[in-house]
């Protein structure tokens, strides 16, 4: 759903839903695989700009939230990996980017993400408010390239994550 009050300005809202089917591969602690799809659920809204300051900033920011059910949990068990899932997940957070053009041959672009990623509700109780595994709460960056003019263009940034618990 799209509002666009000036030319240069967007409202947005959206709505999507997913369906994974759980991994032929995965196997429990008896070496079964009785799991379910993770399904899930996504809402956004944010507001976007564009061409302003003629043409030299546009930025953007969403809110979020991220449900999903069944999500898988991985262990070292007696045959290797096993696998169980959690009951439900949710994530809430904003975005923000800005891109910044100070002169024509000039670029920078900023980003920050804000997500807090939780379980929700699990069939293992200790695992109910946990951070989600590989979900930072934090991340950052900031990049800066410059053209010549000449076909040559220099770059570089920077990047940050803060700390979360990670799986592979």
């Amino acid at each position: 759903l799209l509002f666009q009050p000036a030319t240069n300005w967007t409202i947005y809202a959206s709505y999507s839903e997913s369906y994974v089917p759980a991994d032929p591969d995965d196997q429990d602690i008896n070496g079964d695989n009785p799991f379910i799809p993770l399904v899930g659920e996504q809402v956004e809204f944010g507001v976007k700009t564009e061409d302003l300051f003629d043409g030299r900033v546009s930025g953007s920011i969403a809110l979020f939230r991220i449900e999903q059910l069944n999500l898988m949990n991985s262990f070292t068990c007696p045959l290797g990996v096993c696998y169980d899932q959690l009951g439900k997940a949710r994530s809430d957070g904003v975005e923000i980017e800005a891109d910044l053009r100070p002169t024509d041959s000039w670029q920078l672009a900023f980003g920050y993400a804000y997500t807090d990623a939780r379980v929700i509700a699990s069939n293992v109780p200790v695992q109910v408010g946990a951070q989600l595994a590989n979900s930072p709460k934090h991340s950052a960056n900031v990049w800066s390239n410059y053209d010549f003019g000449n076909g040559f263009r220099l770059g570089t940034g920077l990047a940050y994550v803060s700390d979360y618990q990670g799986v592979v």
